[in-house]
Parts: C-alpha cells; structure tokens; sequence
C-alpha cells in the first residue's frame, strides 16, 4: 500500500529491500510467501533490487548483476542499490574497478558514513592497489561489527603493501581476537 503512494520513497525501498532479505535468510515456507507477496508489490525498480540482493548474498554474482543491472538503470540514486552493483561487479571474473568505484562513489555521496559502503569502497581501492585509500575507508568500516573480520584481513593487507607491518600485524592480532 505505502509503493502505491510513493514508490519513489528510498526509506520505504530500502526498508522492504531489508525485510526482503531477511526474509529471504529464513527458510520459513509462510515467511517466504510474505516475501515472495512483497516482492510482487513493489515496482519492478525494487523488486529487481530485492532479487539481485538476495542471489548476491547466496554468491550468484551473474544472477545479481543481472537484477541490480536493471534496478539501477530505473532508479539511478538508491545508495544501498549502488553499493550492491558495485559489490557485485567486484566479484565478477574480470572486473570492471573504475565503474565499481563510480557506483560506490556516488553511494558514498548519498550515505558518507556508512560502514557498508566504505567497506565496499575500500575493496575496490584494495583491489586498485590504492592501499591508503583502502585503509581509510577499511578504518571507517570498522563500525560494523559484522564486518570486521573481513575488514581487518583487508586493513592487514593493504598495510602490508604499504610496508607497515608492524599496523598489518596489529590487525591479523586483533581479527583473531574478534575485535
């Protein structure tokens, strides 16, 4: 009902696309038809977001790019949509790094202090070999705790690259203490 009244809403969007998800997570059979009924009503715009999300969160990069591809294309502007693309494109075989980074960019221009995004960004600089770029992303990242893990190994790496071992070692300690 509230798509009916502005569709356009990105709190709105991102709110379903976040139920959606979570949803997805489950393998309730009543919670997936929930899904699958809010799926079918939002607009397309969303609804390819929702499923590009989900097949990239179960690793199906071809099948994400596919949906997140058409999702940007009808809604340009959603943060967390561009963040996703750019995730998925750094994931692909032979990525394409400058359009990952125009994507996470323009994300990072909407929400600058997200953590996922900066995470993503710093990825991408990683993957760059941009590392103190990285690193100053990977840091602001941090606060995700759920990130982490992975954000630690990151920050190690990109350390490591610059020649700092004794900031690379620093964090290989701290992931294996889970802080």
């Amino acid at each position: 009902r509230a798509m009916n009244i502005d569709a356009t809403n990105r709190a709105l969007i991102a709110a379903i696309v976040k139920t959606c998800i979570r949803v997805g997570e489950n393998e309730n059979s009543e919670l997936q038809q929930l899904q699958q009924s809010m799926v079918n009503g939002v607009g397309s715009s969303a609804s390819h977001f929702i499923k590009g999300t989900l097949e990239l969160n179960k690793g199906n990069s071809k099948e994400a790019s596919y949906h997140l591809e058409i999702a940007a294309k009808e809604n340009p502007n959603l943060p967390g949509l561009l963040n996703n693309l750019a995730y998925t494109i750094i994931q692909q075989e032979t990525p394409d790094l400058e359009r990952a980074l125009r994507l996470s960019d323009a994300a990072i221009r909407n929400l600058p202090n997200h953590p996922y995004l900066r995470e993503t960004r710093g990825q991408i600089y990683l993957r760059m070999e941009k590392f103190t770029d990285a690193i100053s992303d990977l840091e602001q990242a941090l606060r995700a705790t759920e990130l982490r893990d992975r954000v630690r190994s990151s920050l190690a790496t990109a350390y490591e690259q610059i020649g700092d071992s004794k900031m690379a070692a620093l964090q290989r300690k701290l992931q294996s203490e889970g802080k």
